[in-house]
Formats: C-alpha cells, sequence, structure tokens
C-alpha cells in the first residue's frame, strides 16, 4: 500500500515545481519582443527553464512507481539519480548555465538568483533596469546578470512585480529540489550515535562524515559573508558563491548519504570532492595572484591600495578555501570507509591483476615525467617576470599534482583493497575537472597559458608550435623551448590516462552485468557521439577557430621598464593599458587574441565563438563514450556512474545550438544570429550538438540498467560466498574444563 505521506510529499513537490517553471516561462514571454519570441535566446532560456522538469519528473515518477519517496537501489530509477544528482550540482554552481544574453535571469545557478536577490533589496530602479553588467571587468569573461524587464519600457517605467515574480519562482524551485532531493533519500533520517545497532566502526564514520558537512558548512558561510558575494559586479563573485555553493553541497551529501546509507549519493559527493573540492586551494591562490595585479586594483578601488581591507577580504578566502578542501577530504575518507563494507562496493571492486599493476606502473611513470617538465615550464616561466615566489607558482604547483594524485587514484582500483575503490570517483573527478578546462591554470594566468592541460588548451599550444616561429605569444618573452616541453607534457598526460583507465579494469570482463540490450545501447552511444564529434569539428574555422591564431607577439620590448615584472604582472593583461604594460612587449597586445577568464569555475565561453563550446561539448562526448565502452566490455561500473554525471553537461548542451542562426544581428543585439556563422557552418554545429545530446541520453538509458544488473549480481555474489562460508566444516569446540569442580584424592 502507498506510504500517504510519501505521495502528498510528492504531489507538493510537482505542484511547487510546475508553479514556479510556468512562472518563468510566463515571465519570458511577456520580456521578450513579439518579433522575436520563440527563436534565438528565447528558445535557449525556454529549454534551460523546463528541463527542470525532467528530473521532478524523474523522481516523481519513480516515486510513485514504487509507492513510496524512498526507490530501492537495485531499481533503474535509483541509479538514474546519479544523473540527476550531477544535474543539479551543475545548475547550482552554475557550470551548465545557458547562453540566454539579456534572459539570463532565469538561470538556476546561485550566482543568479542571489543577484536577483541583491537586486529586490536595493530596490533600485535603475539596476533593475540595467542589471549587474559586470563592467569592465566583462571584458574578461565575466556574465552579466540581467534583471526581468519589457524591453519596450523606459527606465522610469519599470516597476517591481516583474522581478517579484521570478524570484518567487527561484524559491519554489529551490524548495521543491530540496523536498524532493531529502525525500529520495530516505523516508526518515537516522538518530547518529544513539541505536544500540551501530558498531564503534559505523559511529566514527558518521561522525567523520559530520564534521565534513560542519567544515562544508563553516566554508559555505565564510566565503558567503563575504565583500565578493554581496556585490555581482565584483571581480571574485562567481568564484566565491561557487565555492561557497559546492563546499555545503559536497560536504553535505556525503554526510546526508551516510546517514541514510545511500551508496549514490554517497558517490556523487565524492566524485564531485574530486571536481571541486580538491581544487579549492588553485582558486585560492590564483584569486590572491589576482589580487596583485595592478589592473584589478584599479578596477576595485580608484586607490589601488585597499589595505586593511584587502587583506581581511583576502583573509576570508583564505579561511573558506581551507575550510572547504578539510571538509572534501575528511568527507572523502569517511566515505571511503564506509562504502568499502556496502554492496556497492563489491560492484565496483577490480581482482588483483599483477598486468594491469605492471601497466599502471609504465602510465605512473609517464605521468611523473609530464609532471616534471610542467613543473619545470612553470618555473621557467615565472622566473621570466621574476614572480617564481609568488602565489601564482603554487596553484600552478598545486594544480600539476593533482593529475598525479588522479593516477594514484586510478592505480588504487587494481589493489583489490576494498576501502581504496572509492578513490576511483575522486579521480574521474579530478580528470573530467582538467580536461574540460573547469579546473585550469592558463586560463587565468596569461603567462601560464601554457600550463592547461584541457582538450581546448593543448589544441592551441598545437597550432602555436605549428607556426614554427620562435616568437612568443601572450606569455612575456618565453623561448620555444619551454612550449615544447608543455606540449610534451600534456602528450603524455593523453596517452597515460586511457591507459590508466584500460589498466585499471583488469583487462577482462569479471561479471555478466552488461551483456543485452544495455551493451547494444553503448556501442550505438560511441557511434553517435563519434558522429557528433565529427560535426563539431567540422563546423568551420571562421565559428571554431582557436585566439591564439590572433595572438600577437609577446617578445620584450628593447626597452624595459622598472613594472615589466612582479608578482601580478601579466597574470591579466590590461588592454585599457592603465600602467602602459603595452610598452613591454615587442608587439601591441590584442584582446582577440586571448583565452581568459576572471571565472575560476570556468573555461572561457564568449559569445562571438563556439570555439569554448565546442571544445567542451565534442571532447567531453568522446571521453564519456569512451568510459562507457570500456566500463561495458570490462564490467567496470565507476566508469558508469562517472559518465552518467558528466552527460548532464551534454543534456544542456542542446542550449547552445538554439542561440546560434544564420545572418545578422537584429537592432539591439537581442537575438544573437552569429556574424561568423554562414548557412553549412550553423547547420554542421547544430547538428553536432544535437548528436551530443541523444548521446547523453543512451548513457543515460544504458547506464541505469546496467548499475541496476551490476548490484543484482553484486548481491547473489555476496549470498553465494556466505552460504559458501556456512557450509565449510566448523571445528567442534573442546569443552572447558572448569578447575574449581576438579576434586583432589590423597592417594
Amino acid at each position: 500500500m502507498a506510504n500517504t505521506k510519501s505521495v502528498a510529499l510528492i504531489f507538493l513537490c510537482l505542484f511547487m515545481s510546475i508553479c514556479g517553471v510556468a512562472i518563468l516561462l510566463d515571465s519570458l514571454v511577456m520580456t521578450t519582443p513579439e518579433s522575436q519570441r520563440y527563436e534565438g535566446y528565447h528558445n535557449a532560456a525556454n529549454f534551460h527553464v523546463f528541463s527542470y522538469m525532467f528530473p521532478a519528473f524523474l523522481i516523481s515518477a519513480g516515486a510513485i512507481t514504487y509507492k513510496s519517496m524512498y526507490v530501492e537501489q537495485e531499481s533503474v530509477t535509483r541509479q538514474a539519480y546519479f544523473a540527476v544528482l550531477g544535474l543539479a550540482m551543475f545548475w547550482a554552481t552554475g557550470l551548465a548555465d545557458p547562453e540566454t544574453g539579456v534572459l539570463g535571469y532565469v538561470r538556476y545557478s546561485v550566482a543568479n538568483v542571489n543577484a536577483l536577490r541583491v537586486a529586490w533589496e536595493e530596490n533600485n530602479a535603475t539596476v533593475q533596469y540595467n542589471g549587474f553588467d559586470r563592467g569592465e571587468f566583462a571584458k574578461y569573461g565575466l556574465t552579466a546578470f540581467p534583471m526581468p524587464k519589457e524591453l519596450e519600457r523606459e527606465e522610469s517605467e519599470i516597476d517591481r512585480e516583474d522581478l517579484r515574480a521570478v524570484l518567487a519562482a527561484m524559491i519554489l524551485i529551490y524548495i521543491s529540489s530540496a523536498l524532493l532531493f531529502l525525500g529520495a533519500i530516505g523516508d526518515k533520517i537516522l538518530i547518529l550515535f544513539t541505536q544500540e545497532t551501530y558498531t564503534r566502526r559505523e559511529r566514527n564514520i558518521q561522525l567523520l562524515s559530520m564534521i565534513s558537512a560542519a567544515l562544508g558548512g563553516m566554508a559555505a558561510f565564510t566565503l558567503w559573508t563575504s565583500d565578493a558575494a554581496a556585490d555581482p559586479n565584483h571581480v571574485f563573485y562567481d568564484t566565491v558563491i561557487g565555492m561557497a555553493v559546492y563546499s555545503v553541497l559536497i560536504g553535505g551529501s556525503i554526510f546526508l548519504g551516510i546517514i541514510h546509507n545511500d551508496d549514490v549519493v554517497i558517490q556523487t559527493g565524492v566524485f564531485f570532492g574530486g571536481f571541486f573540492g580538491l581544487s579549492s586551494p588553485i582558486k585560492l591562490w590564483q584569486m590572491e595572484g589576482l589580487a596583485d595585479s595592478p589592473l584589478i586594483k584599479n578596477l576595485i578601488t580608484p586607490s589601488m591600495d585597499l589595505g586593511s581591507a584587502e587583506s581581511a577580504e583576502l583573509d576570508r578566502y583564505r579561511v573558506g578555501a581551507t575550510l572547504a578542501i578539510l571538509s572534501t577530504i575528511i568527507g572523502v575518507v569517511a566515505a571511503c570507509i564506509h562504502l568499502g563494507k556496502s554492496i556497492s562496493a563489491k560492484a565496483d571492486q577490480v581482482p588483483f591483476n599483477a598486468v594491469s599493476v605492471a601497466g599502471l606502473g609504465v602510465t605512473g611513470l609517464l605521468t611523473l615525467i609530464g609532471c616534471s617538465l610542467q613543473w619545470s615550464v612553470t618555473l621557467d616561466a615565472l622566473e621570466k617576470i621574476d614572480a617564481e615566489e609568488s602565489p601564482r607558482i603554487n596553484a600552478a604547483n598545486f594544480y600539476i599534482f593533482l593529475i598525479l594524485l588522479a593516477w594514484f587514484g586510478i592505480f588504487a582500483q587494481s589493489l583489490d583493497i576494498a576501502e581504496l575503490t572509492p578513490l576511483g570517483y575522486v579521480s574521474g573527478g579530478i580528470l573530467f575537472s582538467t580536461l574540460l578546462g573547469f579546473s585550469n591554470i592558463g586560463t587565468h594566468d596569461r603567462q601560464l597559458w601554457m600550463i592547461d592541460n584541457s582538450f581546448a588548451g593543448i589544441n592551441e599550444l598545437r597550432i602555436y608550435l605549428s607556426k614554427h616561429t620562435h616568437e612568443s605569444v601572450r606569455a612575456f618573452d618565453l623561448g620555444e623551448k619551454v612550449y615544447k616541453e608543455a606540449f610534451a607534457a600534456a602528450i603524455l598526460f593523453y596517452l597515460a590516462f586511457p591507459l590508466s583507465v584500460l589498466f585499471s579494469t583488469g583487462l577482462k570482463a569479471q561479471k555478466t552485468w552488461s551483456q543485452g540490450m544495455p551493451k547494444k545501447l553503448v556501442f550505438l552511444g560511441a557511434v553517435v557521439s563519434l558522429i557528433g564529434f565529427v560535426c563539431l569539428f567540422s563546423a568551420g574555422h571562421k565559428l571554431s577557430g582557436p585566439p591564439v591564431h590572433k595572438a600577437t607577439n609577446a617578445d620584450a620590448a628593447e626597452v624595459l621598464q622598472g613594472f615589466c615584472q612582479g608578482e601580478g604582472f601579466n597574470m591579466l593583461f590590461d588592454f585599457g593599458d592603465f600602467n602602459g604594460t603595452q610598452t613591454c612587449f615587442r608587439e601591441i597586445q590584442n584582446m582577440e587574441g586571448e583565452r581568459y577568464t576572471l571565472n575560476l569555475l570556468l573555461p572561457p565561453m564568449p559569445s562571438d565563438s563556439k570555439y569554448g563550446e565546442i571544445m567542451i561539448l565534442g571532447p567531453l562526448s568522446m571521453f564519456v563514450a569512451m568510459n562507457m565502452v570500456i566500463g561495458a566490455l570490462m564490467t567496470h561500473s565507476i566508469l558508469i556512474k562517472t559518465s552518467m554525471i558528466m552527460s548532464m553537461i551534454m543534456f544542456l548542451g542542446l542550449g547552445y545550438a538554439m542561440v546560434v542562426q544564420v545572418g545578422e544581428p537584429e537592432e539591439g543585439g537581442f537575438v544573437i544570429k552569429s556574424r561568423k556563422c554562414d548557412v553549412k557552418e550553423c547547420e554542421v554545429y547544430t547538428n553536432g550538438v544535437i548528436f551530443v545530446f541523444f548521446h547523453s541520453l543512451l548513457v543515460l538509458a544504458a547506464g541505469s540498467v546496467m548499475l541496476k544488473h551490476s548490484l543484482k549480481e553484486a548481491k547473489l555474489d555476496v549470498k553465494a560466498e556466505e552460504m559458501e562460508k556456512d557450509a565449510m566444516p566448523k571445528s567442534i569446540p573442546q569443552p572447558e574444563t572448569d578447575q574449581s569442580d576438579i576434586q583432589v584424592t590423597n592417594v
């Protein structure tokens, strides 16, 4: 019989979700000119808003089917939660924000919702009319935060009704999301430490997870109360808000997963610990480096010297980042210990194989050589500008170290130690974040642009070296040898990690759960992915050409000034030439040759070029296809789970195809129609994005079914082992003699 409370909660959540989505869709219609509705930005915004109903209906359908908000883990619906939780994290942190121009107020990121809240509290008609346009920082990859308004109205005619409606819709959606999540992971929360059935080991795990959640909450509070988080125009607003969000979500998901004994939530939290949490020090050191830049100081305050105010603000970032990484490390430790005894660990575990260990040793050597080369390149590049003791070198060194840590997590799969098996999720998070450019050095530090292991960065480095010139670009006065070493290191990484993943599976299928229709869907997805990849990379040079083609000579000028070096020099370039840095270079530096963003959570995604989108969607689809094929052939469930999480970026990428249209922009640029896009280029690009979108659906379907079968097979294996153990002959215990009953008789 259905659980009445669960059914009531389901319908309440669905009602709130539908109301919130309906309000946003109505607002989009009201704020879009009638002649431009259902095209361009409007289509992309509609898709983004309505896509929320996908996870809402998925959770609700599963709950109704199983007559409870809690769905058993051995079900297709339950395993699909990997994708749902990934989608929620990407939305909240802003990684999946669409390109919607003046309709961007419907984005689900916490940064956007907070900007709406700030605009509401300020009660300023100018802010509501213009939004937060980010000022000079918009040139450096920061996205504006527009407010809902009818474009035909003048500023004096703006009222607060539109803003209030959108803010209310966002609140409804966030509340319904929280209720759906809490209801989906369990009917009730277990009481910590008090149940007699808990062993000491379980109580220790719960304590560790609670500490992780507490530290994550403290990190979020510290960052949320900073000046950057209170001002949507601040240069570090996106980064600080994103760090606060992922800190509390990583610690909270591991904690809730452990106390509910929900492996799906725990494993997703561990994955994002690698994807986000472990890179917190990198973002901290990058913010410290940027704070030393004269340009940033000038744009924040006219005095160029923040003094104690600057120090106090940076201290908040330091405390927040430190708490964030401590929360992540403790949470991962608790999760590894907990998962070591779970059924899902049995499904994930790979038996020891000497050949695999030997192969992983070779890939480890390749990875170490690549790391050594990049450490050397980093030192050479920063020594050139006398910044080798700046926070910038710390950020680069730790970024490279995480590559080595990712290899160790993969290597741990071959050791047949249950508690180390979950490190595969950490490695998956680190690698996806690095290979797609979400964790990066080169796109946030101009002098170190070659320290970029993303597909987009390596492609730019390849193109630069193919010119066979000895001129440095972007980085100040570096020789070609440095670039060659950086490219060699990247090649070693891209050679080592696919082989590492393959060797970590044991090189043979251990189980049978991937047989049948799921395996066919996996191979179909690989074909669809390949077609999408080819389409995207055939879109044409004008649409997808890398910016490095336009970069000018960055060799040193004949006469150098004293300001042509230092800790903040050339981390980002002052194209307004505030302090005369143009005179340091042999040629005038141009913005068109840059691939740079001040948002430390994202790679550059300029609206006038599709290079950033192509270099995320295309490679991501291929990486996911590779993982799915290897995971299905070798029955390695960790590869399946991480692929399902990342496939949601491919799912949301469909919005990018909706804003590309042929022709010149209309007056005001409301509907984006790329000036660099002819009919053939647009069609090829759009087809590629559509193929990638369909690939994400195939990944979700095949992955959910395979993971369901993997858990069932793991349970049968456990039962078989227990029966075998019970069937073994047991030694008959000898009765103990009670010495007190022995009577001593004197003969």
